[in-house]
């Protein structure tokens, strides 16, 4: 979790960055500061945006994948042993004629 926090922070302060970048490019290049979609600088934040939409998607299906077959297999796997234990338990349970002490 602690990568996919830094992931996360990393990414909103590159994003940061990009965004200032173009609010500079808009300001330089426009007198009345109005962008239109013909505008060569619209088109490479529309491509940046479809970049950066695509890696964030990405990445959480990596994580959700690595999740899952990670740290999920010890706990599905620490689950069936723990089943196989109770099951041996009460196997020996039945085997031996004790009687449990209250307190």
């Amino acid at each position: 979790m602690d990568k996919y926090a830094i992931f996360c922070m990393i990414t909103l302060i590159i994003l940061c960055f990009w965004h200032a970048a173009m609010g500079i490019i808009i300001f330089e290049l426009t007198p009345d500061f109005r962008v239109t979609s013909k505008m060569w600088f619209s088109y490479i934040d529309r491509c940046v945006f479809i970049m950066f939409i695509s890696l964030f998607v990405l990445i959480h299906i990596i994580l959700l994948l690595w999740l899952y077959f990670v740290p999920l297999k010890y706990r599905r796997n620490m689950e069936k042993q723990d089943s196989e234990y109770r099951k041996l338990i009460s196997k020996d349970k039945k085997t031996f004629d004790y009687i449990p002490i209250s307190m």
